[in-house]
C-alpha cells in the first residue's frame, strides 16, 4: 500500500479573481508548494542534496480542472508518484474540496534531476527510496486511466 503525501490550504483572496473563482495559474503554484513540502518531509538528507547542487527539473506540467474553487474554500492536495525511472518521475496531484471531498482538479508533473550544471543525472537513493513509498500503483494507474478513457468517449 503506498502512501499519499497531503497538503492542506486555504483559497485566499489571492488566489481569486474578480469572482472569487481560483486563477487557473494558482494551481500549478500549489503543485511546486506541494512538490517542496514532499522532498522536505519524506527525503532523508534533502537539504544536503539541495546544497550540494541537486536541481529538481519540470519537464512538463498540465492541470485538469473538474469543479472551480472559490474564496476560502479548503482545499486538501493529494500527491502521489508514478512512472518512476533513473533520473525522473511524474508526480500527479490531485485537489479536493477539504469538506466535501469533492475532486476539483488533477495536475501531472513531469521531473527530471539534474547537477548544478544542468546535465541529467541519476535520481539520488535517498529520493528514490522515498519516492517508492509514495508510487501509485500500477493497477491503480491502469483502472485511472481506463476511467479517463471512458470519459472521453461519453463526451462524444
Amino acid at each position: 500500500m503506498s502512501l499519499t503525501f497531503e497538503h492542506h490550504l486555504t483559497v485566499t483572496l489571492g488566489d481569486t479573481d474578480h469572482t472569487q473563482a481560483v486563477y487557473f495559474t494558482r494551481f500549478f503554484e500549489w503543485q511546486g508548494v506541494v512538490r517542496e513540502l514532499w522532498v522536505l518531509r519524506a527525503v532523508a538528507h534533502s537539504e544536503r542534496h539541495l546544497l550540494e547542487g541537486l536541481v529538481l527539473l519540470t519537464r512538463s506540467a498540465s492541470c485538469d480542472y473538474h469543479r472551480k474553487l472559490k474564496l476560502f474554500d479548503p482545499v486538501v492536495c493529494r500527491m502521489q508518484i508514478r512512472n518512476l525511472r533513473q533520473a525522473s518521475s511524474d508526480l500527479v496531484f490531485r485537489f479536493h474540496h477539504a469538506i466535501t471531498g469533492e475532486l476539483h482538479a488533477e495536475g501531472l508533473q513531469r521531473v527530471a534531476f539534474a547537477g548544478g550544471d544542468g546535465r541529467l543525472r541519476r535520481m539520488p537513493e535517498d529520493f528514490r527510496s522515498a519516492a517508492l513509498v509514495y508510487s501509485e500503483p500500477e493497477r491503480e494507474q491502469a483502472a485511472r486511466a481506463a476511467l479517463a478513457l471512458a470519459g472521453e468517449f461519453a463526451g462524444d
